[in-house]
């Protein structure tokens, strides 16, 4: 069984693929003459992927939202608005807004370092002045590559608690040669370490802290962590690989449906569009200090690029445009939050690789240009 891995993030415009089928760049040209469903049946027909879902929000308003195709290229079931889709690495923002909201406990700072929370004995001491911003902005040096610590494949069916098991993994990242501190290096590693930081402050694991700090004061009730999925066979969208020419469900039950928890700070969330926006709404109007969700300071901290990354905490910057995307190689997600003109794009399908990649970036900018900005 091949090993997953989550896809490194760029920016929203420029993204690495994963394994999976060409699409040799196919772009749909907007057609502001069809409705919306109409439209996006046109995109989802040129790029050939079982399922597409997209949304646009300007100023608080649903402009524009679909979800097209089949929960399964297997069966001919199809997706609808309420369905989750895996947002993978979108989850990194997730993150970062649950260490903000330790901080406003003032059971953690932003400049907290590693040596302020392991002991001595858990990692190289080349490390232990590095601090919560630096392993949210991905200049920790950090070893980036979490495939590379010692039986990668046991953590997918591991039944240590998920505490333990990312202090043992933490451990051993703290401890590899990593890459220069202080120089941008995309590195999910440094998400799993920052997520053990916030799990060994707290005494509980960063899926409770999640819901308890984040995802229910924000009225996000259907998130889950891993593949969609509720008890139930295809009640749910099934992200796919792309193998002989075909894309192939992947069972959500199955050991390798995502990447394993463990790994879980750095991209393992799955949930609607509708939540996604709820979130991205906080976001938008946390930085226009219109909430209290947040100080509006540590919105403004957590969107603020760091040493000319572009990039923050846990989003990529783009001038007035805040973003990210997603995927575990059988899923793609992108959300984007125009501070400036106030709206909010989210484009997402169950298909990995260059094809998931492209579809995506086809939803987000014909999206874009349908609804104006």
């Amino acid at each position: 069984m091949q090993n997953l891995k989550l896809i490194i993030f760029i920016t929203w415009t420029i993204l690495l693929s994963a394994c999976g089928g060409s699409d040799n760049k196919v772009s749909v040209k907007p057609d502001t003459t069809l409705n919306t469903n109409d439209a996006f049946e046109v995109v989802l027909n040129a790029h050939n992927v079982p399922a597409i879902a997209g949304m646009h929000i300007k100023q608080g308003v649903i402009s524009e939202q679909f979800a097209l195709g089949q929960r399964s290229a297997q069966n001919t079931m199809e997706v609808s608005l309420s369905d989750r889709w895996h947002i993978g690495s979108i989850t990194k923002s997730f993150t970062a807004t649950l260490a903000a909201r330790l901080i406003e406990t003032d059971v953690i700072q932003w400049d907290t370092q590693i040596q302020d929370i392991f002991n001595a004995d858990e990692y190289n001491q080349k490390f232990a002045e590095i601090t919560l911003i630096d392993l949210l902005s991905h200049t920790s040096g950090i070893e980036a590559d979490v495939l590379k610590v010692s039986n990668w494949n046991s953590y997918f069916d591991s039944d240590l608690p998920i505490t333990t098991q990312r202090q043992i993994m933490a451990k051993e990242l703290m401890n590899m040669p990593g890459s220069k501190i202080g120089q941008f290096n995309y590195s999910n590693g440094g998400y799993v370490v920052a997520g053990a930081m916030l799990e060994r402050v707290m005494a509980t694991n960063w899926e409770t802290l999640l819901e308890e700090y984040v995802l229910l004061p924000m009225d996000i009730n259907d998130a889950q962590f891993g593949a969609p999925y509720d008890g139930v066979e295809l009640t749910q969208p099934y992200g796919h690989n792309w193998k002989s020419g075909n894309w192939q469900a992947v069972n959500p039950t199955g050991k390798y449906a995502d990447n394993p928890k463990v790994i879980g700070p750095a991209g393992t969330l799955n949930m609607s569009l509708n939540s996604l926006q709820k979130y991205a709404q906080i976001h938008l109007q946390g930085n226009l200090g219109n909430n209290d969700f947040l100080t509006t300071a540590n919105f403004k901290r957590l969107h603020q690029e760091v040493a000319n990354t572009n990039y923050a905490l846990g989003w990529a910057i783009n001038n007035k445009i805040i973003s990210h995307n997603g995927s575990n190689t059988m899923w793609f997600a992108v959300l984007a939050i125009n501070l400036s003109t106030q709206t909010i794009t989210i484009a997402a399908t169950n298909a990995g690789g260059s094809k998931g990649d492209n579809v995506t970036q086809n939803i987000m900018n014909t999206l874009v240009q349908r609804n104006g900005s």
